[in-house]
């Protein structure tokens, strides 16, 4: 995981003034201050008790900007983990909440409907006291005070919706769509600082999922260097480079169709990060031919797994 995400926050009592979490069947309020997940938006390490934060290992790189992450789960409700491909009881409500020292930019909202998943963004003003539903099919535009390289852009509900609905979770032999990306086995079975025991084995202790956890959850195999790349490379391709779109991202499959493939331009050519297709769209920005990866969300490649990525290819 690169990025500087925390799930430090403090809970607030339950008696909270009564905010949109009481009904998430509720049109979403134009405020952030109604939706009631931060109960003070000047105090954003305070979140309501309702929430359960998780950091995903292998996090989704978006310009060095600290993420934090929550679930909000209907009572008496629970995730569905009899597969791999979990599923989430309607009322369930993910926010991810990006910031810089100093300066709130978003918080992404995606709730569970009957039979959907919806995105909405809401946009902080500049002195961190409120922020507002987004709308439109243009990204928004944000300059960042103490990241004078980053030309931070908002995505749109659209480009939210176009991610969550590629991503595709391995089970079996089977693919199958799960709008959801970094709440599943493989990125909760982590332990974070501090803590006696993986966040996947603190959520089953929570009861929130409807079956016992796996003896052995997912993990990617192989030396430190090998799970940093791959994990990487799972976290942030992926949810679109999946299922035969190019190549297969996914931590168990990734060398198989990318290694010396295509024979005539490879995607990784083993022991040359440097030749590398894969590499060079990653890190080399600009390179002749090339689409500067990922497409979305950044504006400054990951210079911290780029290190770990070139070292994994040199090692092929």
């Amino acid at each position: 995981d690169t990025t500087a995400d925390s799930s430090t926050d403090a809970s607030v009592d339950t008696l909270a003034p009564p905010s949109w979490l009481d009904d998430t069947s509720m049109p979403l309020p134009t405020s952030i201050k109604q939706l009631g997940i931060f109960p003070d938006p000047t105090d954003r390490t305070r979140v309501h008790s309702r929430l359960v934060a998780y950091t995903p290992a292998y996090a989704l790189w978006t310009d060095a900007a600290d993420k934090r992450r929550w679930i909000y789960l209907p009572p008496n409700s629970k995730v569905d983990n009899t597969t791999s491909a979990w599923t989430f009881p309607p009322g369930t409500v993910f926010f991810k909440h990006f910031e810089y020292p100093g300066q709130p930019v978003e918080t992404r909202v995606m709730r569970r409907t009957n039979n959907k998943f919806e995105f909405a963004t809401y946009q902080w003003n500049a002195a961190g006291t409120d922020a507002t539903l987004l709308g439109g099919n243009t990204p928004t535009v944000v300059a960042i005070a103490t990241q004078p390289t980053v030309l931070y852009a908002i995505p749109t509900e659209t480009q939210c919706k176009g991610c969550h609905d590629s991503n595709v979770q391995r089970v079996g032999t089977n693919d199958v769509f799960v709008q959801v990306i970094g709440f599943d086995e493989l990125r909760l079975n982590s332990t974070l600082s501090g803590a006696t025991q993986t966040q996947l084995a603190a959520l089953a202790a929570r009861g929130i999922f409807s079956a016992a956890l796996p003896a052995s959850p997912a993990a990617i195999p192989g030396s430190a260097t090998a799970r940093a790349a791959k994990g990487w490379l799972h976290g942030n391709c992926a949810h679109c480079h999946n299922r035969g779109f190019k190549f297969d991202a996914h931590y168990a499959l990734i060398e198989a169709s990318t290694v010396n493939l295509p024979a005539n331009k490879p995607l990784i050519v083993p022991g040359k990060p440097a030749d590398s297709r894969l590499y060079q769209a990653a890190f080399v920005w600009g390179t002749a031919g090339l689409r500067d990866m990922p497409p979305v969300g950044v504006s400054i490649y990951d210079q911290t797994a780029k290190p770990d990525v070139s070292a994994w290819i040199s090692g092929l």
